[in-house]
């Protein structure tokens, strides 16, 4: 153990860019860069998606149903790989649902806004 623990030490002392973390936090994101997205928070980013998704409801009133199932406080606790399988499902086809009326509108900036929360939040 004592041995493997000095080769451990070794390496990491020999090249210790390859062997860390980068300082700065990496994620997923749909409109940045994975390290600018590391500086958001997650209050940021559900507050980018919300300006986003009250863009959607000025273009499109349908989207209103959508404001506290995905986007509201209590999405903002919600953790989809701890969900049972039927509360998972549920989002699943939320989300779905979410992503086929937003279809049309995938180009605007408001959607890449939403669509950033969802992939921050849910993955």
């Amino acid at each position: 153990m004592a041995s493997l623990r000095a080769q451990l030490a070794s390496l990491a002392q020999s090249n210790p860019d390859s062997t860390r973390l980068d300082s700065v936090a990496r994620r997923d994101s749909y409109i940045y860069s994975p390290t600018q997205a590391g500086k958001l928070s997650l209050d940021q980013v559900h507050q980018i998606g919300l300006d986003g998704l009250q863009q959607l409801i000025i273009a499109d009133n349908t989207f209103q149903e959508f404001r506290n199932l995905l986007f509201g406080e209590a999405a903002k606790r919600t953790d989809r790989t701890l969900l049972d399988p039927e509360a998972a499902t549920d989002l699943k086809q939320t989300i779905d649902k979410f992503l086929f009326r937003l279809a049309p509108h995938i180009l605007t900036k408001p959607s890449a806004y939403a669509i950033e929360w969802l992939v921050r939040r849910f993955r």
